[in-house]
């Protein structure tokens, strides 16, 4: 939640219009500068004045409170918000004195402003600083998709994020304060890059896949081949979206099922996934008794529920953005809840707004609910958890397609357990039960279910 710091400043950029946020078409003055920042979404920097700079990171020191902050500001009739991040003394930003935003540089100034809008406070810490590092010196400013909001966001929480660029209503469309005067024009290929990393900071990050199995005795069903982090519309994949809390082992689910360590995985309090990443791969679907079909499948890594960075409309926000950009076409929904935790109310209200949203009580066909980590509870009272969960989101009037022609159809409710190390002795069971659930939960049912960017609403083809 925001707050003053000294005194207030009139005029949010978020200010409704007419009591309503809409289409908005506006005159862009330097539309033909910005569109021109859209054509790669890399880092550049302007290496002498980087060499300059980097002395100065010392006035920021580990352990010291920062604020990230911002002022209202305007370019030539379009206001947005300008970010930074400061000790009070000094200022971290992407920006300078009296320069066009597309002269601007990201540097450290002693020019604190008197009266900021300060939005959070942290501890300076050594990672912080490295990221300060990272993009000292950048000069390539995008208001779309590189500007002072992505750059604060990154050195204070390590996210790529501009909240302007995304609807305040969090329905996924481009009608934020600085995306909606750009809407008419952004194309499909361009609004994939909202609010992604761009591509030369990202390696700075991304860790090697050594594709080390995470059980060695196993041939997985499904084989991985790449970590993506934008999607081809016109590539026919199969799209898996996978959905949880915080914590709730999506990551560990995607390992599993590709059987290759893909994905961070942690126990950190604060969220492992940092970004929202397509896992491509193909799995072999079995048609039938002497039938078999290799389908390309794509299973989506999001951003958890009940975040420790964002509030709970913000992480709706950055979902509906990315997917509804880069996989309109859904053909499964995993959703994700620790058998071993309580469901609290409010992952509870924020899983629900995004059932909602893909229109759950419509196409409950797509939609797999999985109790996570239910090896680590003992005395697991699956019918009780089974009854509430199918209470608190009406799941009914719906059935789970097996392959598998013994077993009887059931409620679409699992108990996964993809334990660390699995004995000896289990192997075999753990064989047969492993490619039985990957078939269930990647199994093709009717569909897709398309979300689009343009629109509020999801519908099935």
């Amino acid at each position: 939640m925001a707050f003053l710091l000294a005194v207030p400043i009139v005029g949010a950029v978020g200010a409704v219009v007419s009591g309503a946020y809409f289409y908005y078409r506006s005159a862009v003055k330097f539309l033909t500068a910005e569109k021109e920042t859209w054509r790669e979404h890399d880092v550049k920097f302007d290496r002498n004045f980087r060499e300059l700079m980097l002395g100065e990171l010392d006035k920021f020191v580990i352990g010291e409170q920062i604020i990230i902050g911002y002022v209202e500001r305007e370019f030539q009739g379009v206001p947005f918000q300008h970010w930074f991040v400061t000790n009070g003394v000094w200022k971290f930003e992407f920006g300078g004195p009296n320069l066009s935003i597309y002269e601007a540089r990201v540097q450290v100034t002693g020019d604190v402003p008197k009266s900021f809008i300060a939005h959070a406070t942290e501890h300076m810490t050594a990672i912080m600083k490295q990221r300060m590092s990272h993009i000292l010196g950048m000069k390539n400013y995008s208001l779309c998709f590189r500007n002072c909001e992505h750059v604060a966001n990154y050195v204070f929480r390590g996210r790529w994020v501009s909240m302007q660029m995304l609807s305040p209503n969090g329905d996924g469309t481009l009608t934020g304060t600085i995306s909606r005067h750009f809407r008419d024009h952004i194309i499909a290929e361009h609004q994939k890059y909202v609010n992604s990393f761009p591509t030369t900071l990202r390696a700075t990050f991304a860790r090697e896949i050594s594709g080390e199995k995470v059980y060695p005795f196993l041939n997985g069903a499904a084989t991985f081949s790449s970590v993506e982090y934008f999607l081809d519309h016109a590539e026919d994949t199969k799209n898996f979206l996978v959905l949880g809390p915080m914590g709730s082992g999506k990551s560990r689910i995607i390992n599993a099922f590709f059987n290759a360590n893909v994905c961070d995985e942690g126990t950190s309090l604060d969220a492992v996934t940092k970004e929202i990443t397509f896992i491509k791969g193909s799995l072999v679907y079995v048609a039938g008794e002497n039938r078999r079909t290799t389908r390309s499948i794509v299973l989506i890594d999001t951003i958890g529920l009940c975040d420790t960075v964002w509030t709970e409309n913000e992480v709706h926000q950055l979902i509906k953005s990315r997917i509804s950009s880069n996989s309109p076409k859904i053909h499964g929904v995993l959703v994700l809840q620790p058998a071993n935790e309580r469901l609290n109310p409010h992952a509870q209200r924020s899983m629900q707004q995004l059932l909602n949203w893909l229109q759950f009580p419509k196409h409950k066909q797509l939609f797999h609910f999985l109790l996570t980590k239910s090896d680590m509870t003992p005395n697991l009272d699956k019918d009780l958890l089974t009854s509430q969960l199918q209470g608190k989101f009406n799941i009914t009037d719906v059935k789970r397609t097996k392959i598998q022609k013994d077993v009887v159809n059931e409620l679409p409710i699992y108990f996964t357990e993809f334990p660390q190390v699995v004995d000896e002795e289990s192997q075999e069971k753990f064989k047969e039960v492993y490619k039985s659930a990957i078939w269930d939960l990647l199994y093709l049912n009717s569909g897709p279910l398309v979300v689009s960017s343009r629109q509020r609403s999801c519908y099935v083809m």
